[in-house]
């Protein structure tokens, strides 16, 4: 038997799914893209089915700074954005922005900070849904 939280998400892709294959789209939909095989599929997924809908999607993208080579993703996703002609957005975390990783963890303050810069992403793009 589910639990509650199993249910929750189940009902929430439920309606995402729901709205991405109704003839309405929410508006502007944003691709959070990482640089990662999943990431990447998803957003190539998404960009054809965001054609054939006439939908328009932008790409966000969060470096932690966590690599002294994670710009290299950055550049690589926003080419990539480039490439099909997609807005691209991104932020990218300060020494300053990392002083709560040690207190939280590096799991806990990467996801609060991607949360974060999601969040201004989606005023500065007028993204509807991430």
């Amino acid at each position: 038997m589910p639990n509650k939280t199993q249910k929750s998400i189940k009902q929430l892709t439920g309606r995402l799914l729901g709205q991405l294959t109704s003839n309405r789209w929410p508006g502007k939909i944003a691709v959070a893209v990482s640089g990662g095989c999943d990431s990447v599929a998803m957003f190539l997924l998404l960009m054809h089915y965001s054609r054939i809908k006439r939908q328009q999607i932008c790409v966000f993208h969060v470096d932690h700074a966590l690599r002294d080579d994670s710009y290299q993703d950055c550049e690589w996703v926003k080419q990539l954005a480039m490439q099909y002609g997609v807005e691209f957005y991104s932020k990218r975390a300060t020494h300053l922005d990392q002083a709560d990783v040690k207190i939280a963890g590096t799991e806990a303050w990467a996801r609060k900070f991607r949360y974060h810069c999601f969040s201004q992403m989606l005023d500065e793009s007028d993204a509807q849904l991430i």
